[in-house]
């Protein structure tokens, strides 16, 4: 309750801070004139209803003017009767001559004209007027160094009140204000109250600041995460989708190629007039676009590239049934990376070793082993069926049309895709100038031991170059209030040391922080590899050989941790949210569930594993959702989702869909209710706790009551007063005993003191020559004619 107010000279009144927050606050509360309807000063004789009204005014005379003025001068005391008048006339007038402007405008017009003026309006009150403010508060406190005005306008026009002949005082004790007031000391259980409301005082404002520098900083997060995404990358991926994997002709679906020969022909009736740029439909050639796809809107990074996965011959085990006999069996399985050819060969496939190696057709450069590095390529590790390796036998996509056209059906000639072939990639990378975003494709042709294709695809779209104002000073952001997070961090550490770790908020706060660190790193990595492979395309003028593949996963890794920063940051906010008493409340019933749910866990956990098994015995040669036991998992909680194949099932195996209904009954039914009756019972538990344990409520739920009556006082709605501390009053009356007696002792030393003054004049101003005795010897000197006594 005490504080101490020390004494402000010179130095403290030039000082940056006070100078800044004074002039600051003073130009918000008085020079914003939307802002001081709401913050208006006490002492101001300009009230609420007449700013309003002001406000009213400039609203509608900008809609009909976009123009306000005004000047001060003197006028009497009914002119404000005029001003009203004026104002409701410009109110007024303004209101039919809008209405006559809109019937003229049409509908169309108007609501474009109404939309542009809410944009100014709002971005005038809520942007330019207070950085307004602000800079002007600033210049005067860096460079001017002048104090603030702390003048207004209480005592401007302030007359002597003088009563008419029909008028009469509201209070006619006069003499009350002239009695004493006797203050007594405030009872214990006040002080009490009063120490408790300054707490929360305390509390509310830091939760306050701690909630508006969070808000602030999940905001950036979402602008840096939304600016990672555009709504034109949807468009940009299903066209190219269309383009290459949907064909006009139902024959050439890339989903029906399910054989080499099926490949050959999408590859030379589809991926051929898609990927290199025909003539017009006039037969001109299409000058200026070389590079581009057929849409003429996709720019080429670089060409595009097939490239061809092979396992090495007998790399997998025959049977001793099928080796006895005169037909040699061979067996190829799947590549995986110990099994992947790399050798160089000659053209059908031929070992150098059997042909003259500078021959001619040792030269192909598609039957010649390229490693990863030399692609600048990653593995491939998301496929169904294997994963493969960065390295490959290549055929490059540059070139004439013509020219690609006959190294096409060359490679079909000379067996190029053959019984070793186990996975066959077409690559390419472009660009949309129209929409600013990168194309990365990848249709894959996975050639399966047992025989026949499995075709899958990946288009992904990405946003690598962003210019945007905003998003660069939400990065800059970012960064300062990741500093800020550390600096918090290592003081808490260094306040708390061990018993930091014992709360889990904390935790969660430290995982941020480090999310954010990796962030950052992740963004210069990508920043530095986007600047290499524009540099290359200018040096190469869009003709040479990039791959975006590393840049695609490293922007993969940097989106997901913003994903996951964004994730952690919103569940964090619960923190924040703690005197919210339901939020509380959630908090408890964890903390009651949390032995029980950890022995359900275990169950739950033994009771899905043994039906996942089961389900992948019965179901995984016949349900590609069953394939293996990742995908049994998979499949298995979707089941408890309620998604399932049922029918399918049940062609496949009528036993696999009796296991289903006794999957449904165990899961779905009794251990859903269990888990249900274990949250139910622990959140009664938790309620009856709260509400019978005072001291397990902290004073943070009182804050919501509090804040909202902060609001009404400042805004002026409640008529308490806010919380000022002041003593207690004992108001005495005319007739109490106590107040004669205290006012007949000061009269009776009124004599005496006013002797010991005189003297005191006497000795100090006229050296002790005056005789304070003789009234007429005073009266005759000069210097005392301003002294009279009688």
């Amino acid at each position: 309750i005490d504080r101490l107010i020390p004494r402000a000279g010179e130095e403290q009144k030039q000082a940056a801070s006070y100078l800044f927050n004074s002039t600051s606050g003073r130009s918000l509360r008085d020079g914003h004139l939307w802002l001081s309807v709401f913050l208006r000063s006490p002492r101001s004789r300009f009230t609420r209803v007449q700013r309003v009204l002001c406000c009213a005014v400039m609203l509608f005379m900008t809609m009909l003017t976009n123009a306000m003025w005004k000047k001060k001068f003197a006028l009497p005391s009914f002119f404000l009767i005029v001003a009203w008048v004026l104002a409701l006339i410009c109110i007024l007038g303004s209101i039919f001559l809008i209405w006559s402007y809109g019937i003229q405008f049409g509908n169309e017009t108007t609501t474009k004209w109404i939309t542009s003026l809410s944009f100014s309006f709002f971005t005038s009150v809520l942007i330019v007027e207070p950085m307004q403010v602000l800079l002007f508060s600033l210049f005067l406190t860096c460079i001017c160094k002048q104090e603030p005005d702390d003048e207004d306008d209480s005592d401007q026009d302030e007359r002597e009140p003088h009563l008419q002949h029909n008028e009469t005082w509201l209070e006619n004790d006069t003499t009350e204000s002239r009695e004493p007031k006797v203050y007594r000391p405030m009872t214990r259980e006040g002080l009490y109250d009063l120490r408790e409301k300054r707490k929360n005082e305390i509390q509310m404002w830091t939760i306050i600041k701690e909630i508006i520098i969070y808000t602030i900083y999940l905001i950036i997060l979402i602008i840096i995460a939304r600016g990672l995404r555009d709504p034109s990358a949807y468009y940009m991926r299903e066209s190219m989708q269309e383009s290459f994997i949907g064909a006009e002709d139902p024959v050439y679906s890339y989903p029906h190629v399910l054989e080499a020969n099926k490949y050959w022909e999408w590859m030379h009736n589809v991926v051929f007039y898609e990927l290199v740029v025909q003539n017009w439909y006039n037969g001109e050639p299409p000058f200026l676009l070389r590079g581009y796809l057929e849409d003429r809107v996709n720019r080429l990074m670089g060409y595009g590239i097939l490239r061809q996965i092979r396992s090495k011959p007998n790399t997998c085990r025959v049977a001793d049934v099928f080796t006895t006999g005169k037909e040699n069996f061979t067996c190829t399985g799947l590549a995986t990376f110990i099994y992947e050819d790399d050798k160089d060969y000659c053209e059908y496939w031929k070992d150098p070793d059997t042909v003259m190696d500078y021959l001619k057709e040792c030269q192909n450069e598609a039957f010649r082993y390229r490693t990863a590095d030399e692609l600048d390529a990653l593995p491939t590790l998301s496929k169904p069926l294997d994963e493969y390796s960065g390295g490959g036998y290549v055929m490059e996509f540059r070139g004439r049309t013509v020219q690609l056209q006959e190294k096409l059906k060359e490679l079909q000639r000379k067996h190029w895709i053959d019984q070793y072939t186990r996975g066959v990639f077409l690559e390419f990378y472009t660009y949309n100038v129209n929409v600013n975003l990168f194309g990365i494709a990848q249709i894959s042709a996975e050639f399966v031991p047992g025989g026949g294709i499995h075709p899958s695809w990946r288009f992904d779209v990405i946003r690598l170059i962003d210019d945007r104002v905003l998003t660069r000073v939400c990065e800059i952001l970012f960064a300062c209030f990741t500093f800020y997070y550390t600096i918090r961090i290592l003081r808490l550490l260094w306040k708390y040391q061990r018993k930091f770790f014992h709360e889990y908020w904390n935790w969660v706060e430290l995982v941020l922080v480090c999310m954010s660190y990796a962030a950052i790193g992740v963004y210069v990595l990508r920043m530095l590899m986007i600047n290499e492979v524009l540099e290359r395309f200018a040096y190469t003028r869009g003709n040479g050989y990039m791959r975006l593949q590393k840049i695609a996963v490293v922007d993969d890794v940097y989106t997901s941790l913003i994903a996951l920063l964004v994730f952690t940051a919103t569940i964090f906010y619960l923190k924040l949210l703690r005197f919210n008493k339901r939020i509380g409340l959630l908090s408890a019933t964890m903390r009651q569930c949390w032995n029980d749910l950890s022995g359900f866990g275990v169950v739950f956990l033994f009771f899905f594993a043994a039906f996942c098994f089961m389900f992948y015995m019965f179901l995984h040669v016949n349900m590609f959702e069953w394939r293996n036991l990742l995908t049994a998992m998979e499949s298995t909680f979707g089941m408890v989702l309620g998604k399932v194949k049922f029918d399918r099932m049940k062609e496949v195996n009528i036993l696999a869909s009796l296991i289903y209904f006794a999957f449904t009954v165990i899961v779905g039914m009794i251990l859903i209710n269990i888990f249900l009756s274990i949250i139910i019972k622990a959140f009664i538990q938790a309620r009856l706790l709260v509400k019978n344990d005072v001291l397990k409520q902290t004073s943070d739920h009182e804050i919501i009551p509090f804040f909202r009556e902060r609001i009404r006082i400042y805004a002026g709605m409640s008529s308490r007063p806010g919380m000022k501390v002041a003593p207690m009053l004992n108001k005495e009356r005319h007739g109490d005993k106590h107040f004669h007696k205290t006012d007949d002792s000061d009269v009776a030393q009124m004599p005496e003191k006013w002797d010991r003054f005189m003297e005191l004049i006497n000795a100090y101003y006229f050296n002790g020559e005056l005789d304070v005795s003789d009234t007429a010897s005073m009266k005759e000197k000069n210097k005392f004619k301003h002294w009279s006594y009688s």
